[in-house]
């Protein structure tokens, strides 16, 4: 990791806190998942931690290294698939964050998924963070923040993170090794985010949207057996939501193509299939709520 691909702006002020004199010790990363909050929560940690003076991070000295390989002493990541991070849990961190740093000049304790702390855990976080030891930094990683307790993000500075544009994201999955046809073909439903863009490339589901796109292609030409048995299948793999992307960006495009000009017809389906969409929620039978849609718009 050299340096975290895009929130340029993001990173310069994160650089800028690392070198100054007095070096707040929490700190609150917010925004959608997968845009790189918590690769850019290790790049802090490296400029926290670098050997070098003039250069930083110099990605060379041993702590930068370290860093890198996930196996720097003074670096702890908080990270769980359950749905809470329990006190126990966080009395790891805390202890952690109690005892001088072994190598490197701070500690630093990265809780991923922060809205998941339940109440004893926030409690138990609060009181380390209202009074923290001199060497360590608290980042904490949302991508809902209002789930995170307000006395928490009170004393926290808080960096928020947008979504990434799709040039940065195709330039972070080329390097990452996936095919350009592939990735131009999902590009415009990642919405700013590498790990739905990722999501979006795996086999089943990219052969999925293909499937969807050439559907909706040739939608006059299909029957209501055929309309009926497409929508029964995206049923049963629980990609509503998908589908709904697809066809409501594909609305968007042709509008904002034809701004000055708008066609009254697809500003209509447009906005008939954002209602549509809206009722997802509270249809049982979601393949016949596809179906009417589709049906709707073949008119």
């Amino acid at each position: 990791m050299i340096k975290p691909i895009g929130h340029d702006n993001t990173l310069k002020t994160l650089e800028k806190i690392a070198i100054s004199k007095k070096i707040p010790h929490s700190y609150i990363f917010s925004g959608i998942e997968g845009i790189g909050k918590k690769l850019a929560a290790l790049y802090f940690g490296k400029i926290l931690n670098c050997e070098e003076k003039e250069s930083i991070p110099c990605n060379s000295c041993y702590s930068c290294k370290k860093i890198d390989k996930n196996i720097h002493p003074d670096i702890l990541i908080l990270d769980t698939e359950k749905k809470q991070i329990t006190i126990e849990m966080i009395r790891e961190i805390i202890t952690f964050a109690q005892t001088n740093p072994f190598e490197g000049k701070y500690k630093v304790a990265i809780i991923n998924d922060a809205h998941k702390l339940n109440q004893f855990a926030s409690n138990a976080l609060l009181k380390t963070i209202e009074e923290p030891y001199s060497s360590t930094i608290f980042i904490l990683i949302t991508h809902s923040l209002n789930r995170v307790l307000p006395t928490i993000q009170s004393r926290c500075i808080k960096i928020s993170f947008s979504p990434l544009d799709n040039e940065k994201i195709k330039e972070i999955l080329l390097q990452e090794g996936y095919d350009i046809e592939k990735i131009e073909e999902i590009i415009e439903f990642t919405d700013g985010s590498v790990l739905q863009a990722k999501n979006l490339l795996k086999e089943d589901v990219f052969n999925d949207i293909t499937n969807m796109k050439d559907f909706l292609t040739h939608l006059k030409t299909k029957n209501f057996i055929d309309i009926n048995n497409f929508c029964e299948e995206i049923s049963k793999k629980n990609r509503e939501e998908l589908f709904f992307s697809l066809i409501i960006k594909n609305f968007y495009n042709k509008i904002h193509k034809n701004a000055n000009n708008p066609n009254f017809d697809t500003l209509n389906k447009y906005q008939k299939t954002i209602n549509f969409h809206r009722n997802l929620r509270y249809n049982i039978n979601k393949a016949f709520l596809l179906e009417t849609l589709l049906l709707t718009l073949q008119k």
